[in-house]
């Protein structure tokens, strides 16, 4: 089963890249092309340190929690958070890759 959800999760990041560079490609169509994807990259880096952020801040709490049984439901709940949000991560920068090659 894991391996099933895997292979539809890549899938899932690949149709979302896909839809990422239609978005682009109809923004170039646009007058204002340079000015709308400059915005579009200033929100993903926006985006990105905030995430980043978030990662460092969520992985500094996990080293102030103690060893009892809540506290270690609460890590695997960060730790879940921190593995979704560096994912995340790995998309805004592909996509921020994406925008400098245009």
């Amino acid at each position: 089963l894991d391996e099933k959800f895997n292979l539809l999760r890549d899938k899932g990041v690949e149709v979302y890249k896909e839809d990422f560079k239609n978005k682009i490609n109809v923004l170039k169509e646009n007058p204002n092309a340079n000015q709308l994807i400059s915005q579009e990259k200033r929100q993903l880096l926006g985006k990105l340190q905030s995430m980043k952020d978030d990662v460092t801040l969520w992985e500094n709490n996990i080293g102030f929690l103690s060893n009892s049984k809540n506290s270690m439901l609460l890590k695997t709940e960060f730790e879940k958070k921190i593995k979704k949000a560096k994912q995340e991560i790995a998309l805004l920068e592909a996509k921020i890759r994406y925008l400098d090659g245009q």
